[in-house]
């Protein structure tokens, strides 16, 4: 069984500008990293967190991710995943022209998921990052 996280209400969701986009981005405009285009996503701004309860009921979180195609070239930040506080992915400084990152961790029996984007120790400005295809598996 697959299930979008888009399909999940977060339980706690903040972010350094604007509100979090569900299969929009920012900009209430299609969701892609360097126009590789996604029906389903999560946009943000750094510094961001959002937490999800996942009750132990799946095994693996898998997302692509990357600075959304809107953003402007000066846009970096990190993508950080934690389960039940324990960092189980942190990518390299991502840029605007970096293609889409993938992310796969096991997320067997944890109850609390974490999706953070940190704006990589340069500041926010443009930081609009995308959680592209985040998919739960049982």
């Amino acid at each position: 069984v697959v299930i979008s996280l888009t399909d999940i209400k977060p339980k706690a969701v903040s972010q350094g500008y604007g509100q979090l986009g569900v299969n929009r981005n920012l900009s209430n405009n299609w969701q892609s990293v360097v126009y590789y285009f996604s029906k389903h996503g999560l946009s943000t701004h750094a510094n961001s967190r959002m937490v999800y309860n996942l009750e132990g009921k799946y095994k693996t979180f898998a997302t692509n991710f990357g600075i959304d195609t809107d953003a402007a070239d000066n846009a970096s930040v990190r993508f950080v995943i934690k389960g039940d506080g324990r960092e189980l992915f942190k990518s390299p400084v991502v840029t605007r022209y970096f293609m889409p990152g993938f992310a796969k961790v096991n997320i067997e029996n944890v109850k609390e998921l974490e999706l953070i984007v940190d704006d990589a120790g340069d500041g926010v400005t443009s930081d609009h990052a995308d959680w592209l295809e985040p998919k739960l598996y049982k």
